[in-house]
């Protein structure tokens, strides 16, 4: 049997060495790529910048204690024991490492000063995560 073409066509669905990877499907589905996950997100910066702060420290140290408790707490109560921050990112810095840490987990909302809405704080001794 003789060949039409003298050239190799590429096999349907193969990688050459100079095209571009196509994703899986199962990567495809993922709203998030390898890169995105390397690179920190901008909470992530927040927590590393605010960690070096001695406010960080203490106000940290509050969330535990107001974890401990049993009782649920929000941002004002630790800003009514620690004061007002440096900046004003490092609030959910502090709120955003704990949860990170398995140390307390969002349970609700109200309204807290000023008439914002903040989310309501519940500790979780034991590190162990309620989802």
């Amino acid at each position: 049997m003789k060949r039409r073409n003298a050239k190799r066509r590429p096999v349907r669905g193969a990688v050459s060495s100079s095209s571009k990877v196509q994703p899986t499907k199962a990567e495809a589905k993922c709203s998030f790529t390898r890169r995105q996950i390397a690179t920190p997100t901008g909470v992530d910066l927040a927590i590393e910048n605010a960690s070096r702060d001695t406010w960080y420290a203490s106000a940290r140290t509050a969330v535990q204690q107001l974890a401990l408790t049993g009782r649920a707490f929000t941002v004002d109560q630790v800003l009514d024991l620690v004061g007002q921050p440096p900046a004003s990112a490092y609030v959910g810095a502090v709120m955003a490492g704990a949860q990170r840490s398995g140390l307390i987990e969002p349970v609700g909302c109200q309204v807290g000063a000023g008439g914002r809405l903040v989310r309501r704080w519940w500790g979780l001794s034991d590190g162990t995560r309620i989802r």
